[in-house]
């Protein structure tokens, strides 16, 4: 069985609802195509089962095998027949949760120390991801993207083909969470400007002492380039992914603090131009092959970015080759030593 921690939809609902969804909980771990929910049909309608649905599917990743696309709810007199079907057979699925598996405990083996806080695991699945996970474009050819158009959805497109859009991505933050024992939920909204069919976007909250952050991993990962890694949507707050995130107010919870976001974490503000040379060489002369920091204030010129870094460059007497990009709306900049 894969890992469960938090239900974060599951505790957002009523008893009644609840009910509804521990019963549909049940049929899908046992893997039944044909679920019996008992329940009262006057208070229950089928829009509710499939809002109750959705709330299992995002707070359950290891239901990755579950079709979206199909769902029927035919009512009989004691409640609804929930009637799905599944995308991989019996011994697929059987055979993609081992490799999970085996990838969860190579993960944790690898990267994850007994003394690590919270704080730190996030940061190590983040980068995790980052590193290892691919956004799927949609200039790829159609056939290769209706034969994978499942797996960009779940759990499998980012985790085993390291490949997938924002929900899939979502989803598997979540899973690496879960397996971390760090709480951690999927939101679901919008990306800003919203366009004429917008499918919506995914990304998560996590909770780290007592406070909420967002994390969106899948603008981290668009938005890497040719730099290793991204800390634009590590651990914002409500205010600051406002910018070009939306969601509703009255589902989720607010995200006020920036204790654990990257650049308030680690203290890496640049108030004036002057200060990057200095920054970037000591950087360099410390041993360190990837530097990252934010403006404070308002965002200057690329070119005058970029000549305040090579002249930092130059300083710390660095002959190799490097790598450098910036974000004007999060007024973050990255730089990466090659060697």
């Amino acid at each position: 069985m894969l890992p469960e921690f938090v239900k974060f939809y599951y505790d957002k609902l009523p008893k009644v609802k609840k009910d509804v969804y521990m019963q549909m909980y049940k049929g899908l771990r046992e893997h039944k195509k044909r679920i019996i929910i008992t329940t009262d049909t006057s208070v229950i309608s089928s829009n509710d089962l499939m809002y109750i649905f959705k709330c299992l599917y995002n707070d359950t990743p290891s239901f990755y095998f579950v079709d979206l696309s199909v769902c029927k709810f035919i009512k009989i007199p004691t409640g609804y027949v929930f009637i799905k079907d599944f995308i991989y057979s019996e011994k697929k699925i059987e055979e993609y949760d081992k490799a999970i598996i085996d990838g969860l405990q190579i993960f944790k083996s690898r990267y994850i120390k007994n003394d690590m806080t919270d704080y730190e695991k996030e940061i190590v699945i983040h980068d995790y991801l980052i590193k290892t996970v691919s956004y799927d474009e949609d200039s790829i050819k159609e056939e290769e993207k209706r034969l994978r158009h499942g797996e960009i959805y779940n759990i499998l497109g980012p985790l085993l083909r390291k490949k997938a859009v924002c929900w899939g991505i979502a989803c598997a933050f979540k899973l690496l969470c879960d397996y971390c024992q760090i709480k951690c939920f999927v939101v679901v909204g919008d990306a800003l400007p919203i366009r004429d069919g917008s499918a919506g976007h995914a990304w998560n909250i996590v909770r780290l002492d007592d406070e909420n952050y967002h994390v969106d991993v899948t603008w981290d990962i668009k938005k890497k380039g040719d730099i290793s890694f991204i800390y634009d949507y590590l651990n914002l707050n409500d205010h600051l992914i406002k910018i070009d995130h939306t969601w509703d107010d009255e589902i989720y919870p607010q995200c006020k603090s920036l204790n654990f976001n990257y650049y308030h974490r680690n203290k890496l503000y640049v108030r004036t131009l002057d200060q990057i040379p200095d920054y970037v060489s000591n950087g360099i002369l410390s041993g360190k092959k990837y530097l990252t920091f934010k403006f404070a204030n308002e965002m200057p010129e690329k070119e005058e970015i970029r000549r305040k870094i090579k002249l930092g460059v130059d300083q710390a007497g660095f002959r190799e080759s490097y790598y450098w990009a910036s974000n004007n709306e999060t007024h973050n900049v990255y730089i990466e030593l090659q060697s």
